[in-house]
């Protein structure tokens, strides 16, 4: 049986005492399909800090093929602002990836 990610859920504290949450479909644009022969899907992101660190926790909404949804829980891991990459706009990000 394979199970497709479809939403997440992060909550994103940064040291600066902000709190953000944000949801959407998939991640980084794309669905994934997990299966027995395709157990695993990797990818890259980041986020806006206000402090050079943060923590940030959720959830994927997970659903089978046969319509079952359920919730992965994401227990909370680091971020560390890099000094050295800015946005565009200037504003100093932090990699996370799963």
């Amino acid at each position: 049986m394979s199970v497709q990610l479809r939403e997440r859920h992060w909550r994103i504290f940064s040291l600066s005492g902000t709190l953000e949450t944000v949801r959407g479909r998939g991640v980084v644009g794309q669905e994934p399909v997990l299966s027995r022969s395709l157990p695993a899907f990797q990818y890259s992101s980041h986020v806006s800090l206000q402090a050079p660190s943060g923590h940030m926790w959720g959830t994927f909404r997970m659903e089978r093929e046969d319509g079952y949804t359920f919730d992965c829980r994401i227990p909370p891991f680091s971020l560390e602002s890099k000094g050295d990459e800015t946005t565009s706009s200037g504003t100093p990000t932090s990699s996370e990836s799963e």
